[in-house]
């Protein structure tokens, strides 16, 4: 396992918003113990801009990709990057 901190910007698309899915993802990326933020988007996806170890950002994909809630994902787009935000909490954005 590697302890390397990666930021990584997710999109989400689908039935994403309107379903609680920020709040579930906010709940998953706190006990993952990832920093960054949860959006909504103008085009109807939902954007997730975090940072922590790649292992850990991985669960959460995982977890997106399982359709928490009463969400319906049809494509998760993930771009990682070595430059950081330095973000110090999650939050909804």
């Amino acid at each position: 396992m590697s302890n390397i901190i990666l930021h990584a910007t997710i999109i989400i698309s689908g039935r994403v918003q309107g379903v609680g899915l920020r709040y579930m993802v906010l709940n998953e990326s706190l006990k993952f113990g990832l920093v960054g933020y949860v959006k909504n988007c103008f085009d109807g996806n939902v954007e997730v801009e975090v940072e922590g170890n790649e292992e850990k950002i991985e669960d959460l994909i995982k977890f997106i990709e399982n359709n928490p809630g009463r969400s319906k994902v049809t494509k998760i787009t993930k771009n990682y990057s070595t430059d950081l935000e330095n973000f110090t909490r999650f939050e909804i954005r």
